[in-house]
């Protein structure tokens, strides 16, 4: 069986990494954990090196999501990668195993989830079963360093979705209805949280139109539940 590399990126996440190391560290189908550091001004490293199986990267300066998620990629010694965020919520030791048997029984390339959500802006994710900018993800390293070498910021989501639908190839939606991730308002406070949530959003589109989304949100959670059907997969 196929080993796996856990890689969490990391930018000011001191006081929530934590959190999601404890279900990660001792996790029996996860070889290694790597945490790369994207220049985290807080307590992020301090917290991140009480845990002393943890191979820790940091940058100096903040560099970007995906170049932190390559680095990530070219430091795992292992053919499959999971790419956790450092900041979700109600985390469990059942989630990781549901995100990770799919492709480590090589039913399937990738995994990838749709999380709890709170707000009305993500009904149209949910109904399809599909959330595009998942950053909770399994997948063949070979496959990710390929798309990480010339992937761009906050679309790297979906620059690796594209090249899965592109190349046919397999990937499920597993339903992480437990697990969330916080507002951005509630961890960086009213006026910098919704200016970074919209900073991200001009950042995506910019790079991918809106028209691109939908359409890939509609052929994703078509393909998902027809691998589900074919694979008799539940989750």
């Amino acid at each position: 069986m196929k080993k796996v590399s856990c890689i969490i990126c990391a930018y000011n996440e001191g006081p929530r990494i934590g959190d999601i190391l404890k279900v990660v560290i001792n996790h029996p189908l996860l070889d290694e954990i790597i945490v790369v550091d994207d220049g985290s001004s807080d307590n992020t490293a301090r917290e991140v090196l009480k845990f002393e199986e943890i191979r820790f990267f940091k940058h100096e300066k903040n560099l970007g999501k995906s170049r932190s998620m390559l680095d990530g990629c070219n430091n795992a010694k292992n053919d499959l990668l999971m790419f956790l965020d450092a900041d979700l919520i109600g985390l469990t030791t059942d989630n990781i195993t549901q995100l990770v048997k799919p492709v480590q029984n090589g039913l399937v390339d990738m995994t990838m989830t749709i999380c709890k959500y709170d707000f009305v802006l993500n009904g149209f994710s949910k109904l399809l079963g599909v959330e595009i900018t998942s950053g909770e993800r399994v997948i063949k390293k070979e496959i990710a360093k390929n798309i990480l070498k010339n992937a761009i910021g906050y679309s790297v989501e979906i620059q690796m979705n594209q090249h899965i639908l592109d190349n046919n190839l397999k990937f499920i939606v597993v339903s992480w209805l437990n697990v969330k991730p916080p507002f951005k308002r509630k961890k960086e406070g009213i006026k910098k949280g919704v200016l970074s949530t919209f900073i991200g959003f001009k950042q995506l589109i910019t790079k991918v139109s809106l028209i691109h989304i939908i359409i890939q949100m509609l052929k994703m959670g078509k393909l998902s539940g027809r691998y589900k059907k074919e694979l008799n997969i539940s989750i």
